[in-house]
């Protein structure tokens, strides 16, 4: 079974773009693969303690988020965790037990106004665990 997950930035209601060099900074020792497009990129990340995952973001300089597909393992999480804190951002996942997390409660005023209906309740978290916790939990 497949599981995604999204990271989004938004200021007042709208996308909200965001360094892609904040994002390399954080991932680019991870990557192992890369598959490369006119207008996206999948990234297929590989961590020490088994984790990863494939990342599907827009090729450019500015993004607004990216998704992971099939995340798993506590160091990815934690570096998700350092970047939605480092530029305001939210991770959500939709579908059956689906939940909204941030890194601080003021974002939840710059959401897109239908994420959270469809993205679940609110949760603030303070760490990479802390994300997975709610994972686990929903």
């Amino acid at each position: 079974m497949s599981f995604d997950i999204y990271f989004y930035c938004f200021r007042a209601g709208s996308p909200a773009n965001f360094s892609r060099q904040r994002f390399e900074r954080i991932f680019a020792a991870h990557v192992i693969e890369r598959d490369t497009s006119d207008s996206m990129e999948c990234l297929r990340l590989k961590y020490p303690d088994g984790g990863g995952g494939y990342v599907y973001i827009k090729s450019g300089e500015e993004v607004d988020g990216f998704s992971v597909n099939r995340p798993g393992g506590n160091a990815l999480f934690e570096d998700l965790f350092l970047l939605m804190k480092e530029v305001g951002a939210c991770i959500f996942w939709p579908g059956f037990g689906s939940c909204l997390v941030v890194a601080e409660l003021g974002v939840v005023a710059d959401l897109h106004p239908h994420v959270p209906a469809g993205a679940g309740p609110v949760t603030t978290v303070n760490s990479g665990a802390e994300i997975l916790g709610a994972i686990s939990r929903s």
